[in-house]
């Protein structure tokens, strides 16, 4: 098993060793003279080679060419055929181009069974780990001696109560702590939602953070917006196809608060919401104060048969009701449909995780986007004008 490079080593090793008997490659894919050049984190790699004498170029270009999974593929079609080659990719790859990944499929005879990541690309498929692992381990299990079971993992904590209060704990994490370098928290949201004046309203945000005042934050609404507000190793903001506002503009290179002139009042409600949220989660029967949480009857009558779903009500206005379900690992939020004060809808999670590996580039402008210098004070104040109005409209 590999990912993205380790796919690549992957279907090569296995193509090469008729003894690998089974094959799970993550984020991988084939013709790598076209990856160099495509990728940026290949770029060194492509220059380089576009610096040698015509001679050493060519012989460093078969040597690539050896080691491409194309070149390997007849001799690991026959176990693809046998089911036992796994793709897992994501559909939006701004590393190995989806083209990549196409040649091999078609390569090893399994076009039509690549598990695709939507809506996801190289970095951000960290949304997936949970099935991509899940998925993973059932591959490899499938060579179990018959009668051997995978254990059904059952996490610690698991009544309504300490479920909601986990997941409060976790959403305070994303919004006070500061994940390890290297590290992030990271969700992301598609909604629908009918507001008390009936007005649809739908759309995705995908928000990121990271060590050192890293964060980004992607937000789509239909027909409204949609717009891109991050800082890696400079702050920038952007559109799709249009172009970027870098925060390089007589930077010193030294990334700094991107909310310092965001109104004091609400950062402080918003720190003690998430403080509030934290409690909850060390001393989960406070919540009985305010809500009634119960699991939501299956039909089977078996708590442990399916996707697990929680009703929380309030005691103060009993017609607003959250239904929150759980994915598979009945730890991680799925669904929730939701009416709450006038409104009404629903959300799919298509990701949520704490503490989770990130790469510098998740926080890194497009390539190959057109770019404007600006002051980086100018972004700060922009990011901070748009928390305030977030904050005034939700508090």
């Amino acid at each position: 098993m590999g990912i993205s490079l380790g796919a690549i080593l992957a279907a090569t090793s296995a193509g090469a060793d008729l003894r690998i008997a089974r094959v799970a490659l993550i984020l991988g894919g084939g013709n790598l003279r076209h990856v160099i050049r495509h990728a940026r984190e290949a770029r060194q790699l492509a220059e380089q080679i576009d610096r040698f004498p015509a001679k050493e170029r060519t012989a460093v270009l078969r040597a690539i060419d050896a080691v491409d999974p194309l070149r390997h593929a007849e001799r690991l079609r026959e176990r693809a055929r046998q089911g036992r080659v796994l793709m897992i990719n994501a559909a939006e790859d701004e590393v190995i181009p989806r083209s990549c990944t196409e040649q091999l499929a078609r390569a090893l005879g399994i076009a039509e069974r690549v598990v695709w990541l939507e809506g996801l690309g190289h970095y951000t498929s960290m949304a997936e780990l949970p099935r991509i692992m899940r998925t993973t381990i059932a591959f490899f299990a499938e060579d179990l001696p018959p009668g051997v079971e995978l254990a059904d993992y059952e996490p610690r904590g698991t009544s309504p109560q300490e479920i909601v209060s986990r997941l409060l704990g976790q959403l305070a994490a994303m919004l006070t702590r500061e994940p390890a370098e290297g590290y992030c928290h990271f969700v992301d949201v598609q909604f629908q939602a009918t507001l008390d004046d009936d007005q649809p309203v739908a759309g995705r945000v995908r928000f990121v953070r990271g060590a050192g005042y890293r964060f980004r934050l992607d937000c789509q609404i239909e027909g409204l917006v949609e717009a891109t507000l991050c800082q890696g190793q400079h702050p920038w903001m952007g559109s799709p196809g249009k172009t970027i506002f870098l925060g390089t503009l007589g930077s010193s290179n030294r990334t700094a608060d991107p909310f310092q002139f965001a109104d004091r009042d609400s950062l402080t409600k918003l720190r003690a919401a998430a403080g509030a949220a934290a409690g909850v989660a060390l001393a989960p029967g406070v919540l009985e104060q305010w809500l009634q949480i119960s699991d939501v009857r299956r039909t089977e009558g078996d708590e442990k048969a399916g996707p697990r779903t929680l009703r929380l009500r309030s005691k103060e206005r009993p017609q607003d009701f959250v239904e929150l379900t759980l994915r598979d690992d009945r730890t991680t939020p799925h669904r929730v449909r939701f009416r709450v004060g006038g409104v009404k809808g629903s959300a799919t999670f298509r990701g949520w995780q704490i503490d989770t590996v990130a790469h510098e580039a998740l926080f890194e402008p497009p390539p190959d986007a057109p770019t404007r210098e600006v002051d980086p004070e100018k972004l700060y104040r922009i990011f901070s004008a748009m928390f305030n109005f977030a904050m005034e409209n939700a508090l």
